[in-house]
């Protein structure tokens, strides 16, 4: 199975994504998301984070 999320900064994508790969730990999870990077308050930019488990 393929899970594709797409949408605007901040709707909750990596939330979704994190909360699905914990509810089925018997699954192998690979792919990968991005983490915000703010400074003082504004969205600069992202850092991708790989996920496999």
């Amino acid at each position: 199975m393929a899970l594709l999320l797409t949408g605007r900064p901040g709707v909750g994508k990596t939330t979704v994504i994190r909360a699905v790969a914990a509810a089925v730990p018997t699954r192998r999870v690979g792919g990968f998301f991005s983490e915000e990077i703010r400074v003082r308050g504004e969205r600069r930019g992202a850092l991708s984070g790989g996920r496999d488990r």
